[in-house]
């Protein structure tokens, strides 16, 4: 028996405190999804493809003549038009609560802190907006690049590579089902047998360790550059981010950007090194060439603007106020100004370390039969959708159907093989 009453002894007697409120470890990454516009509806009034014409080649028929001559014209040469074709691609996010934690926790107060369905509902609709934020980023090009792996049987540690590492992509996502491709955009998928699930991630190493099936991983060991995807989520499922639209040299949206190259993003190149502000500048100079104008926004790491910040530190003198006891110095955004205007550095949570993608919001825009939303009951509000006809729990579905449009490719540029000196 126990020589003194402790809590083992008065369990029961004593209460439990929780804090006011549920803290999203996850955080909202959703920045660029708030920033460009969704054109509602606009599949849904087609009811398939969206169509926007674009003029891909100008006029050629013209006759240069000296004065006081009779020119033979040139026979008329017409511009060509073409049509661009947008399939929006469908995310659709389930989740199932118990009845027991629908009646144990169903208003909050004495009981619970805070609604079940209430906060099942903010997680499903976050997890789903990483998701499409994911999408309209690296959507059909993958989230992460393996470089190097290590393990046996069942599982495994991918260590990725710099250049398509991103610490947010992989923040809360343990438990989460993973597919692998061959390398390259059209690769095709490898673990034939079942998805890989992801057991734990190490930041600090690049390291995601996997357990799945013994003969796909043995495949993956010899598959070099394999490139992943949540499960279900593949070149062919996605719709085009940033990446695929800005770096495309082929095919995409029924145009082929070989034959028209005003459908081609501008490369500025594969291997940038350390990221400066005089380097996006030059980034920009081909958008404005091809007449960009107004702002434009350039998406980057965290990891990439503190390399900026330092930079611009060291370009400009700053006007410091004295203060005793607080000096304040440094940037929690930039913007700055190049031949075309305002450009605005957003360092994004979701891009890669080595990746860069300058745009012009006003011609980027997210085109979509429906927004992010909760499906509901035929005539009703409530958004538990389903009863399982196994289990004593409810369901919620979430889904959202839109693909992402870049009116004017060459507005654009990509800027890949950034490092950190």
């Amino acid at each position: 028996m126990a020589a003194q009453n402790d809590m083992s002894t008065l369990v029961g007697l004593f209460k439990e405190a929780y804090g006011s409120k549920v803290i999203p470890l996850t955080g909202n990454r959703a920045r660029l999804c708030k920033l460009l516009g969704f054109v509602e509806g606009k599949l849904a009034e087609n009811g398939n493809l969206y169509h926007q014409p674009v003029v891909v080649t100008n006029e050629h028929g013209f006759t240069a003549a000296a004065a006081n001559s009779t020119p033979t014209l040139l026979a008329a040469s017409s511009g060509q038009m073409q049509d661009a074709q947008i399939a929006g691609s469908q995310i659709i996010g389930r989740s199932n609560i118990t009845y027991e934690a629908l009646a144990r926790a169903a208003e909050g107060g004495l009981r619970a802190f805070t609604s079940a369905t209430k906060q099942v509902v903010m997680n499903l609709s976050n997890t789903a907006a990483k998701r499409r934020e994911l999408q309209l980023l690296h959507g059909q090009m993958g989230i992460g690049t393996l470089t190097s792996i290590s393990g046996t049987s069942t599982t495994r540690v991918v260590v990725l590579s710099v250049d398509s590492w991103a610490p947010g992509i992989w923040a809360g996502e343990t438990g989460a089902t993973l597919d692998f491709f061959a390398a390259g955009p059209t690769g095709s998928k490898l673990n034939t047998n079942a998805p890989l699930v992801l057991t734990a991630v190490n930041p600090s190493t690049r390291a995601i360790t996997v357990t799945g099936n013994a003969s796909d991983l043995t495949t993956l060991d010899s598959t070099s550059a394999a490139v992943f995807f949540w499960e279900t989520h593949s070149p062919t499922t996605e719709a085009a981010g940033l990446n695929k639209i800005l770096s495309n040299t082929g095919s995409l949206f029924n145009i082929d950007a070989a034959t028209y190259p005003l459908w081609a993003g501008n490369v500025y190149s594969t291997s940038t090194g350390d990221l400066t502000l005089a380097k996006i500048l030059d980034a920009v100079a081909d958008p404005a060439s091809y007449g960009a104008d107004g702002k434009m926004l350039a998406i980057i790491a965290p990891k990439a603007f503190e390399q900026l910040n330092v930079d611009a530190a060291a370009l400009r003198k700053f006007d410091v106020s004295y203060s005793s006891s607080n000096a304040k110095q440094g940037h929690t955004s930039l913007t700055f100004y190049s031949q075309n205007g305002e450009i605005e550095i957003m360092p994004h949570p979701l891009q890669k370390n080595g990746h860069c993608y300058i745009i012009t919001p006003e011609e980027t825009k997210r085109i979509g039969a429906q927004d992010i939303s909760f499906i509901k009951r035929h005539g009703s509000n409530e958004t538990l959708i389903l009863e399982s006809s196994t289990t004593p729990a409810s369901e919620m579905r979430v889904y959202n159907n839109e693909a992402l449009l870049v009116e004017q490719p060459k507005h654009t540029a990509i800027m890949t093989g950034i490092t950190y000196s």
